[in-house]
């Protein structure tokens, strides 16, 4: 080949054209990106829309897709969709990197969103949150809620609230925590209930549910699947030295004369059992007899601060309770061992009971929990019946069950025939009796003789409080809640067997009595704590006791069931077709 220098020379001019152009465009290129930066730091997202885009003219490749991926986040920011959908139709996704590529699916997933395009955007969406940055985990979990929420998925949309408030900045929390409350509030009670059940002790949305729950009637769910407590500590119960109240002075408000001196003295005698065999350092104790009225509950409270109470324990009737909780002022905080009526416990003071209604309440919850849906409930003329069954049957039809049947029988009658074939063809899968022991022992084996299966619960007062094997046998297969202490179940107290001389053999409501007292001065040292942290607990003789957010003390039943005619604890799931 021959060498041309004229044509060589021309070549070489070409080339050093060629390169200065490059380099040229190169450098206009660079401007243009900083020139967009600094419009985007400033606000000026219109002019940093233009600038990226120039960039991006001005590059090739990868380059140019992440150039034109400023330019669409910068019409986001002006809610130009139509400009956002024109710039990102024209990026390769592969082109960028992956942090890059994450940036790109939320703007599209927003765009999808705006579109109505809610199940696109979700599918874009589907990375898991834990590997998307913190600083747009705000934005991710947005996306996701505002979809669920247009997809009819409001539950699903509020754990996206949930996970949004952990990311976002405090000035956004309020609306969030609203837009929280109005999803849920939103959702049918019964897959609220539900979900509620299955909430671990440390769930973001427990708090919330409980919530919305309370606010439609509902009182929440008090166990786990699996039979895990929601209010399980989330750090260990206080000791002695780190967490115990101790008082100098403490007064004992209960009925020592008047119609209800026998209750009264045994709490009295339960209280006084377990200081004495409570850790030291103890408080000195004066037990004052409250009387009968609700006066002389006020002149006992009187007495109480006189002496120098540090804190009072008391009084016992739901009157006495009210009419202190009605003063203007109660200096000296009570441990009131009942509720009032209508009225909120005042600022420090506590309230604490044993009431049918929550009895009740878990017997509701089990039966759902076992699957019976269908239920009938048999309750008697007595008051504590009636309350039982319409506390029942509120929070069962609340939360997903439906009550077949209610029926209504004498708690003197011997025969039960009519109302057993009546329960009978009610063809439900699970029974309620709120009735007490006599009764119980002639309409199960009717119940039994007429075929009626499914889940059968009962409330404490169809056991006596100690083993009577020749009369309870015919309620072998019922299952019931009661006081752990009651039932042998129960950790953390002196035994019935430690306690003998001091219970000179109550029965019944005088023996549950006698471990309410116990746990009056159980909780006297733990009160203060366990309002502080609802999700905790401490085990006492009448269950395990927590304190909730309306300062009401809380019990965690026990279950028993009876086989050979004494009651056996219970673990996990019975029907009345269950081998005995």
């Amino acid at each position: 080949m021959k060498f041309h220098p004229a044509l060589a020379a021309r070549c070489g001019l070409l080339i050093v054209a060629l390169f200065l152009t490059a380099c040229a465009g190169v450098g206009t290129g660079s401007r243009a990106a900083d020139r967009a930066e600094a419009a985007f730091a400033a606000g000026d997202f219109a002019q940093a829309a233009r600038e990226y885009l120039e960039a991006a003219g001005r590059s090739r490749g990868a380059e140019a897709d992440a150039f034109n991926l400023r330019a669409a986040e910068s019409y986001r920011q002006l809610a130009d969709y139509a400009a956002v959908r024109q710039v990102s139709n024209g990026i390769l996704h592969g082109n960028l990197r992956p942090g890059e590529q994450l940036r790109l699916d939320l703007l599209l997933a927003e765009l999808a969103v705006v579109e109505g395009e809610h199940e696109r955007a979700l599918n874009l969406l589907t990375l898991p949150a834990d590997r998307v940055p913190d600083r747009l985990r705000p934005r991710f979990h947005d996306l996701r809620a505002r979809a669920l929420v247009e997809l009819g998925q409001p539950l699903a949309a509020a754990r996206e609230r949930g996970e949004q408030m952990r990311f976002a900045a405090a000035e956004e929390q309020a609306s969030l925590q609203e837009q929280l409350r109005r999803l849920l509030d939103s959702v049918e009670v019964r897959e609220l209930y539900r979900e509620r059940t299955g909430m671990a002790a440390d769930d973001p949305l427990l708090g919330a549910t409980d919530a919305s729950l309370r606010a439609r009637g509902v009182t929440p769910p008090r166990m786990l699947a699996g039979g895990r407590d929601p209010m399980a500590p989330r750090e260990p119960p206080p000791t002695d030295a780190d967490g115990r109240a101790l008082y100098g002075k403490v007064a004992l408000l209960v009925p020592l004369t008047g119609q209800i001196a026998a209750a009264g003295q045994a709490v009295r005698d339960g209280f006084m059992s377990a200081y004495f065999a409570g850790a030291a350092p103890r408080p000195e104790v004066e037990v004052i007899d409250s009387g009968s009225t609700p006066e002389t509950a006020l002149a006992a409270y009187r007495r109480a601060l006189e002496s120098g109470a540090e804190r009072v324990v008391g009084p016992l009737s739901r009157e006495a309770v009210s009419a202190l909780f009605r003063e203007p002022l109660l200096p000296v905080p009570l441990l009131a061992l009942n509720h009032a009526d209508g009225v909120a416990p005042p600022e420090g003071s506590v309230q604490f009971g044993l009431l049918p209604d929550e009895e009740a309440l878990a017997a509701a919850d089990r039966l759902l929990r076992l699957g019976a849906l269908r239920a009938v409930v048999v309750f008697t003329e007595e008051d504590w019946s009636g309350r039982a069954a319409l506390a029942f049957r509120s929070q069962y039809e609340a939360a997903g069950g439906e009550v077949l049947r209610e029926v209504r029988i004498n708690a003197r009658d011997f025969d039960l025939g009519r109302p057993a074939a009546s329960i009978g063809d009610a063809g439900a899968d699970g029974l309620f009796l709120a009735i007490g022991a006599q009764p119980a022992r002639l309409l199960v084996p009717q119940l039994r003789a007429n075929g009626v299966g499914g889940t059968w619960l009962a409330m404490s007062r169809v056991y006596g409080g100690s083993p009577m094997p020749a009369l309870d046998r015919d309620l072998d297969g019922l299952e019931f809640s009661d006081a752990p202490w009651v039932v042998g179940t129960a950790s953390g107290v002196p035994s019935r067997v430690e306690l003998a001389p001091a219970l000179r053999g109550l029965q019944g409501p005088a023996l549950r009595l006698f471990a309410f007292g116990m746990d009056a001065y159980r909780l006297l040292g733990y009160v203060d704590w366990l309002s502080g942290r609802p999700y905790s607990f401490i085990n006492g003789a009448t269950g395990e006791l927590s304190v909730d957010e309306s300062r009401q003390v809380r019990r965690q039943l026990a279950w028993a069931r009876f086989r050979g005619g004494v009651p056996e604890p219970v673990e996990g799931a019975l029907s009345f077709g269950d081998p005995l």
